[in-house]
């Protein structure tokens, strides 16, 4: 029996429906299967009472190995589509009912840092993603801005930092945007490894280029060209090591001053367009400054800190207590372990902090802004942090501050803890590291050389020379 040939049906396609299963499939010249079928984009606010032809039908190609799968990957890019046109809408009525705030039109002339910072991370959030693709996908977008979370990387001066829409959609085929995007993502692979540059890739695709498609603009990414001149295979993760620089007494004492001081507030003015207020940017900054003051006490680290609760800390003889239960993994097992505030200040910070919020007990410590019985996940929590700490280093003249960031604060306690002559194992239980990883890893021997040449026994006179 001959096959029967599947047609699309010619009825109108409804505002936010798509004809992937309606349609039929080719076969390609490599063997793969091909759908090519339509979705309605939403143009407006997309409530069933709209007509039918309050859309625009876009048209989108997918292939697979299988029939099944390549209908399977036509529908996800349509319902994609759709879900981010609904997206963008909602986006732009929220901003319409703002006082003096543009609707949500991007001009070719709007900074690509703004876009990311306005809509691509925000949608990252919004997507039903586990937390730590969250993370990932809110770490290389940031990345591809040049906002690196390691230190010791050299730069990216060929991030999309300072460009603008025009620049990132252009299709020309001299320069065009393709050979910026190339550059982009083969220096992430470089310098961070081709599985940091794919999700870069995948990141942009579907968060930066997906909403600009709906807005108009062209995806310079969406071509086999493309594809074919990228180069970011092959590419290990670069180990750079870790440097075990720690803060003096007297910097950590300026360091700490300086971040206890500083007003939250100041510096920060009303963005001009995007869905976030001044006082979203200052919420991020509190947190940030409380997070380094937190950090500075204990010696915990950042993961740590942001899943402690108010109900974890606890006023005892000895001094304040706190109890980290989301700690690292040892042996695929998270081992929880009490923590002491090691400075008066950050002790009387916290105090203060608890009398000032009056928060519930299972509220976090660095909550969300908007919601403090939520973590502050942070997924822009590197751009804030990072900045803090340019700020700092200019303001106290202290350039660790700005090479190394907050995990400066772990290896100053444990260097600050072996000088006081605390045994190992003190120290183990409170940073939760063992003996060979903290001699590798969080001991500044610098310091430790002076404290040994100050126990020297010098001699009376010079010695003769024979």
């Amino acid at each position: 029996m001959a096959e029967i040939k599947k047609t699309a049906s010619r009825a109108p396609i409804p505002v936010g429906e798509h004809t992937a299963y309606r349609v039929g499939e080719t076969r390609t010249a490599s063997g793969t299967w091909q759908v090519a079928c339509k979705a309605k984009i939403p143009l407006a606010d997309d409530d069933e009472k709209l007509p039918k032809d309050q859309g625009e039908a876009v048209r989108i190609v997918k292939t697979g190995r299988t029939k099944s799968e390549a209908h399977f990957n036509a529908a996800k890019e349509a319902e994609r589509r759709i879900a981010d046109a609904r997206e963008a809408i909602t986006a732009a009525k929220r901003q319409a009912t703002r006082p003096g705030k543009v609707t949500g039109r991007w001009k070719p002339d709007d900074p690509v840092a703004d876009f990311i910072e306005s809509v691509s991370i925000p949608k990252v959030e919004a997507e039903d993603y586990a937390p730590s693709t969250v993370r990932t996908y809110s770490d290389v977008l940031n990345l591809a801005l040049g906002i690196c979370n390691d230190r010791a990387c050299p730069g990216h001066p060929n991030s999309l930092n300072g460009l603008n829409i025009r620049d990132i959609t252009d299709v020309s085929p001299e320069i065009g945007a393709r050979v910026t995007l190339k550059d982009c993502l083969e220096e992430v692979a470089r310098l961070h490894g081709s599985e940091r540059a794919r999700q870069t890739k995948n990141a942009l695709m579907n968060h930066v280029y997906g909403p600009l498609e709906l807005r108009g603009y062209p995806n310079p990414m969406d071509s086999k060209t493309f594809t074919r001149q990228l180069k970011i295979a092959g590419y290990k993760r670069i180990d750079r090591g870790k440097t075990q620089e720690a803060l003096t007494r007297d910097e950590y004492e300026t360091a700490l001053a300086w971040f206890l001081a500083l007003d939250p507030k100041k510096g920060v003015t009303e963005p001009k367009r995007g869905p976030y207020r001044a006082a979203d940017r200052i919420a991020k900054i509190r947190n940030a400054i409380t997070l380094t003051i937190f950090a500075a006490g204990t010696g915990a680290r950042k993961t740590e800190l942001q899943h402690v609760r108010w109900a974890d800390i606890a006023d005892t003889e000895d001094g304040t207590v706190v109890h980290l239960a989301h700690t690292k993994r040892v042996a695929g097992q998270m081992i929880p372990r009490d923590v002491l505030v090691s400075d008066y200040r950050v002790e009387d910070y916290l105090a203060d902090l608890r009398s000032e919020r009056d928060p519930a007990p299972n509220d976090y410590v660095i909550g969300a802004p908007a919601d403090p019985s939520r973590i502050w996940d942070a997924s822009n929590s590197a751009k804030v942090l990072r900045d803090l700490y340019d700020r700092a280093a200019t303001a106290t003249g202290i350039r660790k501050l700005e090479e190394h960031g907050l995990h400066l604060w772990r290896r100053t306690r444990e260097t600050m803890m072996i000088l006081a002559g605390m045994d190992v194992e003190t120290r183990t239980a409170q940073l939760g590291h063992g003996a060979a990883v903290a001699a590798k890893h969080y001991t500044d021997y610098t310091q430790l050389t002076a404290m040994a040449a100050s126990a020297r026994i010098e001699r009376p006179q010079p010695r003769a020379v024979k």
